[in-house]
Parts: structure tokens; C-alpha cells; sequence
């Protein structure tokens, strides 16, 4: 009897440790770690895209900087529709003046999305010339290797990177080591023209390692349907938060596993302390 009463002493000692570590472990874990994307500096937009299909834009910026928003087309000197805006954790991004509220979809630091709808999103990418001024491509720049970092397909190829060379472009996959394509090239002013495809690639500087290609057969539906491509994203994007939520509810445990509960087990000399740790690491078993 007093060996039962012994080890229910102990075992409430313990809940009462392990209750007050947990607590003070967790306590500092309700602040959201969203992080703010800031959008300042300036934007190229080149495509509009809504349920009518895509369309691509020539000398169309967007400029964020001090709190305003302001958007300029055709090289005009002035902005043709302005507003004071801002960007919550949400990734939500609001122009009150001009009644806009838009969704950001970060391709990466220099590329996003606003989406407006499900239908109807336009496509930036950051520009290096923060006074819009058209610079000259060097078409020797894209000589060389170059990830893909995005593509709109059904189902997006992992490892896949373009090299340009002598004229001809390389496309490897899945990291193979022939490519799984080879195509001539031609530059026409910043496009590259490849006639076997039918293909022309607008060629976008970003910065010294960073381009940005467009396909302007985007603005071809006879050779590129969006049908249905906004039922395919919201998929992905429901499949990824899954993951994310996922993670996010075990993280702790396994952090627990990982790092362990420092726990102290106090009694009188002789009181069964050891008996009853090794009782719950299971490895003396008591008669």
C-alpha cells in the first residue's frame, strides 16, 4: 500500500513538471510568422490574363515606393491612375483610391501575381531600370545555363533547365543527361524566334542572374488554351496549404521527440525515484 501510494506521489510530481515545462515551451508560440512581401521598387507588366485568354503588354509599369502605388503606360511620363496602397500577411494588396484589391502569388522575389479573381490576374516581373528606360539587350547574355523556376503546365517538369549555345537551345529534364530537346534560335530585337516550335520568347533582364522569358504564343489561343487553368491552380494551392497545415500540426511533437523535456523527479532518499523512471522508460520490469 505504501509502495502504491509512493509511486502516486511521484506520478503527479511529474505531471505537474511536465504540465509546467509544456507551458512555458509554448508559451512564446502564438506570434504568426508571416512575413510582409515587400513590393517596393518598380514592375514590368507583361500579361494580362482573364477568361477571355491572355494578353500581352508592351511598356506597362507598375511603381511601388513611399506608400503609393502608381501605374504608367505607353513610356507617358505621368502616371495615367495612382493610389496610396498597402500589403498585409494575408498577401493581400489594397489601392482604396483606384478601388483595387488584389492577391499576391510569389513566383519569387521578382516575379508575382495579382490576382483580382480566379480569372482575371496580371503577371509582373521587377525591373532592373527604376525609370522605366528601355535597355538594349546584349544577346550574349543568355549564353550559358538557365533553371526553370516556372512554367504553367498540368503537370510542372522538376530539374529543368534551358542552355543556350551556338544558336541552338537545349532543353533538359528531369535531370538527364542528353536533352530532351534541341532547337534552333534566332534573335529578333529582344525576342528569340524558334521556328520549329512556332514559339517566340520575350526576353526580359532582371538582373546580372535572373531573365525572364514570355511566350508570346500566350496571346495565341490556337496554341495555347487557359481553360480551366484557374480550377487546376486553386488545386495546387489547396494540395500545398495541406502540406503546409500538415507540418505545421507536428512540428511541435517532433520537436519534442527531437529536443526532448528537461524533467526533474524529486522524492526522499530511497522513495522509488529510480524505480519509477526506469518503470516508464520500460527497461526494469517490477514485480
Amino acid at each position: 500500500m505504501k509502495k502504491k501510494s509512493i509511486y502516486l506521489i511521484c506520478g503527479i510530481v511529474l505531471v505537474a513538471a511536465i504540465a509546467t515545462l509544456l507551458a512555458f515551451v509554448f508559451s512564446g508560440n502564438n506570434t504568426p510568422t508571416n512575413a510582409v512581401f515587400d513590393v517596393t521598387g518598380t514592375w514590368r507588366v507583361v500579361t494580362y490574363v482573364t477568361g477571355e485568354g491572355a494578353t500581352l503588354i508592351d511598356k506597362e509599369f507598375m511603381v511601388f515606393t513611399d506608400g503609393q502605388a502608381k501605374a504608367y503606360r505607353d513610356s507617358g511620363a505621368e502616371p495615367y491612375a495612382s493610389s496610396s496602397y498597402s500589403v498585409d500577411s494575408t498577401m493581400t494588396l489594397e489601392m482604396p483610391e483606384v478601388s483595387k484589391k488584389y492577391t499576391i502569388d510569389k513566383r519569387s522575389d521578382n516575379h508575382i501575381r495579382l490576382y483580382e479573381s480566379a480569372e482575371n490576374y496580371m503577371y509582373l516581373i521587377r525591373y532592373p531600370n527604376a525609370d522605366m528606360s528601355e535597355a538594349t539587350i546584349d544577346t550574349a547574355v543568355v549564353t550559358g545555363k538557365w533553371n526553370v523556376v516556372y512554367r504553367d503546365t498540368d503537370s510542372p517538369i522538376a530539374d529543368e533547365y534551358l542552355v543556350f549555345e551556338n544558336g541552338q537551345m537545349h532543353d533538359y529534364r528531369g535531370n538527364g543527361e542528353a536533352p530532351a530537346a534541341t532547337m534552333d534560335y534566332v534573335w529578333d530585337g529582344n525576342q528569340i524566334v524558334i521556328s520549329s516550335i512556332n514559339k517566340t520568347m520575350t526576353l526580359h533582364i532582371i538582373s546580372d542572374t535572373e531573365i525572364a522569358f514570355i511566350e508570346t504564343a500566350l496571346d495565341d489561343p490556337e496554341h495555347i488554351s487557359l481553360d480551366g487553368f484557374h480550377e487546376r491552380l486553386s488545386n495546387k494551392a489547396s494540395n500545398i496549404i495541406k502540406e503546409i497545415e500538415k507540418l505545421l500540426s507536428s512540428a511541435d511533437n517532433g520537436r519534442l521527440i527531437k529536443e526532448g523535456i528537461n524533467t526533474v523527479i524529486v522524492g526522499k532518499p530511497n522513495a522509488g525515484k529510480s524505480s519509477f523512471l526506469n518503470l516508464l522508460l520500460g527497461e526494469v520490469e517490477l514485480r
